[in-house]
């Protein structure tokens, strides 16, 4: 069950014992992180910039195809 789709039916339970279950499940599911591929974050790119807690950081493929993040 998605994110969304659990947080709807858990409002339709306000109250019953099963949303308190339902809750639980949603917060679990929010904990577990989700994979992203690299082709995904970069979107076709070299290089991404990524913001942090207000500091810059550059995300890029090496010319080996490794990963490199700095500051």
């Amino acid at each position: 069950m998605s994110l969304l789709s659990c947080r709807a039916v858990t409002s339709r339970m306000a109250g019953s014992a099963a949303n308190t279950r339902a809750s639980r499940v949603a917060e679990h599911e929010r904990s577990i992180p989700t994979p992203i591929s690299s082709h995904a974050l970069l979107a076709g790119r070299r290089e991404r910039t990524i913001i942090h807690n207000g500091e810059c950081y550059l995300l890029r493929i090496t010319s080996k195809g490794k990963l490199i993040l700095t500051k």
